[in-house]
């Protein structure tokens, strides 16, 4: 008896910043191996080993976001220091991973003290975090992220689609 609603494919959170006339710039904070221990959550997604990346999003010239990002992509520490990176999604499809399924979490946190001190907030203060698995056609995951979104700065937004009844 309630409507469905379909979330809008058509625009990406950062894209919704920008429309509404905000700057965001990402940047990469360090990539590397991971060795992942038996009682690692991640490890039942991953096995043994996987790429992290750390990105911070500034919104306006402001730290904003902080995300991690565990990645299962097999590359060796040479190509590991070369890698660039804008686009996310973009550099995993220049990997040949092609992700078919998202399935976000959302709660409240308080990040860890690092990521308080690069988002330049005070610590112990809880803020949006967002939990993201990833997986491609094969129902494999591919990626695990968390992110924090200090949304003093700003709140986080979704748009929707026309309800379907």
């Amino acid at each position: 008896n309630g409507s469905i609603v379909k979330l809008s494919k058509g625009k990406r959170f950062t894209e919704l910043l920008v429309e509404e006339g905000y700057s965001i710039l990402k940047k990469v904070l360090n990539i590397s191996h991971v060795d992942l221990s038996s009682d690692s959550k991640l490890q039942s997604l991953f096995g043994d080993h996987c790429i992290s990346i750390e990105r911070i999003y500034l919104l306006d010239n402001e730290p904003y976001i902080y995300f991690t990002h565990y990645i299962l992509l097999d590359i060796n520490e040479e190509d590991l220091k070369e890698i660039q990176i804008n686009s996310l999604y973009g550099f995993l499809e220049d990997q040949n991973i092609k992700l078919e399924t998202f399935r976000d979490e959302f709660a409240v946190a308080i990040p860890p003290n690092h990521i308080c001190e690069t988002l330049k907030m005070e610590k112990d203060r809880a803020v949006l975090k967002r939990i993201r698995i990833s997986s491609d056609g094969d129902g494999n995951v591919m990626e695990y992220s968390e992110g924090y979104y200090n949304t003093a700065k700003q709140n986080y937004i979704v748009t929707y689609n026309e309800p379907i009844q």
